[in-house]
């Protein structure tokens, strides 16, 4: 699960999308304040902040839209972000910027060697190559 801190214009569409399913993910649990995600360090990240995962969600929307997708029918619930939360902000350093787009490097070089499994898949296969 992870929503990364680089502009959603920086994602392909495999880590648009798949960022989209997780966004949703975590803001249910943040919303019904339990579930299984609840304490996963991205959640963990956006609570009490749930302003700043709804403008996150809406970048998402307006990049697909910017790409041609159509159909997105997963609205965030916005009239269930409490008042205080609505102006909530990620402060973003460059250090997370670097990070991410460094790990998203990496993920888009495993997808085009190993066909799109996950990274911990392909270090496993790489591992057992060395053996």
């Amino acid at each position: 699960m992870r929503i990364w801190f680089v502009p959603v214009s920086e994602l392909d569409d495999r880590h648009l999308l798949g960022e989209h399913v997780e966004l949703h993910v975590m803001a249910n649990a943040l919303v019904r304040g339990g579930g299984g995600w609840y304490n996963h360090p991205a959640t963990k990240m956006f609570r009490g902040k749930l302003g700043a995962l709804y403008r996150r969600h809406e970048e998402q929307v307006a990049e697909m839209v910017r790409r041609g997708f159509t159909g997105h029918k997963t609205p965030f619930p916005v009239e269930m972000i409490p008042a205080e939360e609505m102006d909530a902000r990620i402060e973003i350093t460059d250090e997370m910027l670097e990070t991410d787009r460094r790990d998203l490097a990496e993920r888009r070089m495993l997808t085009e060697e190993y066909g799109g499994i996950s990274r911990r898949k392909a270090r496993q296969i790489s591992e057992d190559n060395c053996d």
